[in-house]
């Protein structure tokens, strides 16, 4: 059983949605084709509770239950938690603990959560099938590279599994997934799913840990990942796809290629992704099949209006270049997302006001602050981790501030980001969202301009609350953009 924990916290969430868990579903698609049975259990989707999964794994008596999310920081307490209550349900259920957050700090969870049997570190398709043969009896625990393990003396830590070279000779198992109907876009209310083009990233930004858990930088065969966009497509209906890849254009010649086979199967499917400025910049005169193969949205990773930030950052982007992609992008009706990293110790209510003006400036079509997380495997931590005021891990999610900002109170802050979402967008759309001429980007920026403003509304009017948490039981994540929410 392949459980994903029930976790909402907004921020990306509000614009497109909970998602389909595809670590999960790549894990499944690996034991189903080592005969397996596999049931998925998707409690963010369902809105389950600890109580609701105990029914299930009561009902269902799995061998094996097996847990993690893309979210695996903000999520592990739930996680553990499951792990814990199957154990309870039954000893003899196996437990599996995966994703980036276990993967490197694997020694303090082995050492305080007795619940978790084994910890899968880096990619797990392979190590979850070498390990199903060593319980059986068939292979060596000690030979299963990627995997910490429990044993009479406490747990040992198996050497590193290099990464998979081929990343077609892996699948996802979209035949888990029961009811599509509930994997949406908030938006625009088409049926989504999160693939992945590529894993990993060539870059070494300071603030982010992909780079260090994926290792090395791969892409699909342009061909076969576009099969699997069709088959979704024609099989399943979905029309929406959310790129799950840290850097999918890196490698320009396979990123056009599979462009064009989508534009050459007439594939009637929208696209949202996050891009480097640097590749948008470089494609400008591909923009055009950009837009054409599909490319509705792209989450542009901006994170700093100034050069020093972006140099600290080592994000090997310029401010200049920030500029040119957003003006690229919306020359060709493409919606621009900029994220912006906000809320490091040094943070004021002026830098955070100048942000604000220069991405107003700079004009996207949305703007989407996250707050600095400083993730233990990150350069970022090593910097800040003397500074960190919040060691709540379910916090960790890029919309509380967890760092100790010296001349900023936290909730003034968190307040002053609410303002300037909802005064940036209301200001720039609210006598002229009815002119931007393509339907879907204006569909789009309509439906984020009113979820957003749920939660602005949410928290500035109490009298409001029961209402909307009335309104906002389905999504969870309408009322939790910034803040605690409920």
């Amino acid at each position: 059983m392949l459980i994903n924990p029930n976790y909402h916290c907004g921020g990306a969430e509000i614009p497109v949605g909970t998602m389909t868990p595809l670590g999960l579903l790549y894990v499944g698609g690996a034991l189903i084709d080592d005969n397996h049975n596999v049931k998925l259990i998707d409690a963010s989707k369902k809105n389950l509770s600890i109580r609701d999964i105990i029914s299930i794994l009561k009902k269902g008596r799995p061998d094996m239950v097996c847990t993690g999310s893309s979210a695996s920081t903000a999520t592990i307490k739930k996680s553990l938690a499951i792990l814990k209550n199957a154990k309870k349900v039954n000893s003899k259920i196996i437990t599996v603990l995966g994703g980036i957050h276990p993967t490197f700090t694997f020694h303090q969870i082995m050492k305080e959560h007795p619940e978790v049997d084994y910890i899968i570190r880096g990619e797990g398709e392979i190590t979850i099938k070498e390990l199903l043969k060593a319980i059986n009896g068939n292979r060596s625990m000690e030979k299963i590279n990627g995997l910490v393990w429990r044993n009479e003396k406490g747990y040992v830590v198996n050497p590193d599994r290099e990464p998979i070279k081929d990343l077609d000779s892996v699948r996802a198992a979209w035949e888990l997934i029961e009811d599509w109907e509930i994997y949406k876009n908030k938006v625009t209310n088409e049926k989504m799913a999160v693939v992945g083009f590529s894993r990993g990233c060539p870059f070494f930004c300071e603030f982010c840990g992909q780079w260090n858990f994926w290792k090395k930088y791969r892409t699909r065969n342009p061909k076969l990942f576009v099969d699997e966009l069709e088959l979704l497509n024609k099989k399943f209906g979905v029309t929406h796809f959310f790129f799950a890849d840290e850097n999918p254009s890196f490698d320009q010649k396979l990123w056009l290629q599979m462009l064009k086979d989508v534009v050459n199967r007439n594939l009637q499917i929208h696209m949202t992704l996050n891009l480097r400025v640097t590749d948008v910049v470089r494609d400008k005169e591909y923009l055009p099949l950009y837009k054409k193969s599909g490319i509705v949205t792209v989450d542009l990773g901006v994170e700093a209006t100034d050069q020093h930030l972006l140099n600290e950052l080592r994000k090997g982007t310029t401010v200049y270049e920030n500029k040119q992609a957003i003006a690229y992008l919306k020359k060709h009706d493409i919606m621009t997302i900029v994220n912006l990293l906000v809320g490091d110790r040094h943070e004021t209510k002026n830098s955070l006001n100048m942000k604000f003006k220069t991405v107003q400036k700079w004009d996207p079509d949305l703007v989407l602050p996250y707050i600095f997380t400083p993730y233990p495997w990150t350069q970022y931590y090593k910097k800040n981790k003397a500074w960190i005021k919040d060691w709540d891990y379910q916090n960790w999610n890029y919309v509380h501030p967890v760092i100790d900002i010296e001349e900023y109170d936290h909730s003034e802050f968190v307040s002053d980001i609410l303002d300037k979402i909802f005064r940036f967008h209301l200001r720039k759309y609210l006598l002229t969202s009815f002119i931007v001429k393509d339907r879907y980007r204006r569909k789009s920026i309509k439906g984020f301009i009113l979820k957003t403003g749920v939660h602005y509304f949410y928290q500035r009017h109490q009298f409001l609350r029961p209402l909307i948490k009335l309104l906002s039981v389905k999504e969870p994540s309408m009322i939790k953009l910034y803040g605690k929410g409920v």
